[in-house]
Order: structure tokens, then C-alpha cells, then sequence
């Protein structure tokens, strides 16, 4: 099952995330935002949720360019958006196939 509410990532690769994290020593993150919180939560809480989603999550759940363009989408419609123009660029970046 999809889950819109995490950009798509389905739950069953979120759950398979946490169990390898359990079982491995390699730090690597098992969060994916919802698009509750990136709505929701203070610029700085986003901001690292997203970047640590785009450079360090589990392989289940390394998220696509079309969830990222998602996400970048849920970014600019957040009032305080000016202020997290450097996230913005990120996922931009992200999306173009750039270094991240």
C-alpha cells in the first residue's frame, strides 16, 4: 500500500527500513517525513528530516525525484517558505539529477 501522506513511500518499506536498521551497525536514516510535518514543523525540525531523508536513509526508502519534486512542492506552499529557500534549492537540485 502507497501511502500519500509519505510522498508515496510505502509502508512495508518503511517497516523493511527499520528492521534492517535494527540488525545493521551502519548509521543511516529510517524517517520519512510526512507531509504533516513538513507542513507543520519549525524550519529547522524540516530541515533536518528532509536532508537527512535525501542524503542518509535505508536503500527502502531513498526517495525518488518525483518524490522529492512532492516534496518540494510541500515546501513552497508553506507560508514561511522564504525562509527555507536553501532546503528548496536542495530538492531542486535533487530533482535536476544534481549532487545532493
Amino acid at each position: 500500500m502507497d501511502t500519500p501522506d509519505y510522498f508515496g513511500v510505502p509502508e512495508s518499506n518503511i517497516e523493511a527500513a527499520r528492521l534492517r536498521k535494527q540488525r545493521c551497525r551502519h548509521r543511516f536514516n529510517v524517517h520519512v517525513p510526512s507531509r504533516s510535518e513538513v507542513l507543520d514543523l519549525p524550519p529547522a525540525l524540516v530541515g533536518g528530516m528532509v536532508r537527512e531523508w535525501i542524503n542518509n536513509s535505508a536503500t527502502e526508502i531513498i526517495p525518488s525525484r518525483i518524490q522529492v519534486y512532492q516534496l518540494l512542492l510541500t515546501l513552497r506552499s508553506r507560508p514561511d517558505a522564504h525562509t527555507l529557500m536553501d532546503l528548496q534549492g536542495l530538492c531542486e537540485d535533487y530533482v535536476a539529477g544534481g549532487r545532493h
